[in-house]
């Protein structure tokens, strides 16, 4: 932004002042440029359900039991096959390269550092066979629907091949409302920062619309996909596919029934329940 300093180099080092993840906050600013930042911590719209989410993580409480023994105590967990320390994943965020020079890869470092799991995002700024080679530690792949259904496969034929281990199909997305916060900081995407591993595939071709068709529902709405789809992407792949995606009661019956091998959120008012395939 004009006036502004140019951010100071990633840091080599945690500062002694952080003592919680929520204090790196603090120090961004001086990192990343006053546009990137805005992306990041920008949500969609009037940030509505980041204002929500945010509030529904401040309602857990952990319930304490008094004078039993915790000797045995433990965060570890089974996930999907997976064996892990705590119950935290480092979820999928695009374009790192906005906040380190190694984007992704430095990412994927940190997470082997602390014996967690990493996911890679679609819209990674490091290519995900290059993330997957970073390191030794279990990856899994989020994957976003993909407009033409062969370019969807191959990114998962891609996640089979460099071994990541699950894939996360995000199915709530098809369309989104863009950053208020970003846009009136004023920021693009750098050309030095991109979607690596969409950049080789063919732009989609607009969708021709009639003039009493709408451009939400007939347009982009009809690139969403759909139970059949979900269907058909675990029929073509071996891997495990879980759902980043909120849905009604009524549907955790048709996952199960369809075969997703995965743990689906269910949000009820503010509770969260988990459904997983017999």
């Amino acid at each position: 932004m004009p006036g502004s300093s140019a951010p100071l180099p990633a840091l080599d080092a945690i500062p002694p002042d952080i003592v919680s993840a929520a204090d790196y906050e603090r120090h961004a600013p001086k990192h990343v440029t006053a546009g990137a930042l805005a992306y990041i911590a920008g949500g969609s719209g009037r940030e509505q359900t980041l204002q929500a989410n945010a509030l529904a993580f401040d309602r857990v409480t952990i319930l304490n039991r008094l004078l039993v023994d915790c000797c045995q105590g433990s965060t570890r967990l089974s996930l999907l096959g997976h064996e892990l320390r705590h119950p935290i994943l480092l979820a999928p965020v695009a374009y790192q390269k906005l906040a380190h020079p190694q984007g992704e890869l430095a990412t994927a470092h940190a997470a082997e550092a602390l014996d967690t799991l990493m996911v890679a995002s679609t819209l990674a700024s490091c290519s995900l066979e290059d993330i997957a080679n970073s390191t030794s530690g279990d990856k899994w792949f989020q994957l976003y629907w993909q407009p033409a259904r062969e370019v969807t496969l191959d990114l998962v034929r891609r996640a089979e091949a460099a071994g990541y281990t699950a894939v996360m199909v995000t199915l709530d997305a098809p369309l989104q409302s863009g950053s208020r916060r970003a846009r009136q900081a004023g920021f693009v995407l750098p050309t030095d920062v991109q979607a690596v591993n969409l950049r080789d595939y063919p732009v989609p071709a607009q969708v021709a619309l009639s003039p009493e068709q709408s451009i939400i529902f007939q347009g982009m709405m009809s690139e969403a996909p759909q139970w059949s789809d979900l269907e058909w992407l675990i029929s073509n792949t071996r891997l495990p596919a879980s759902k980043a995606c909120c849905i009604l009661p009524m549907q955790c019956g048709y996952c199960n029934a369809v075969s997703v091998e995965s743990l689906c959120p269910i949000m009820v008012g503010v509770r969260w329940m988990v459904c997983q395939r017999p």
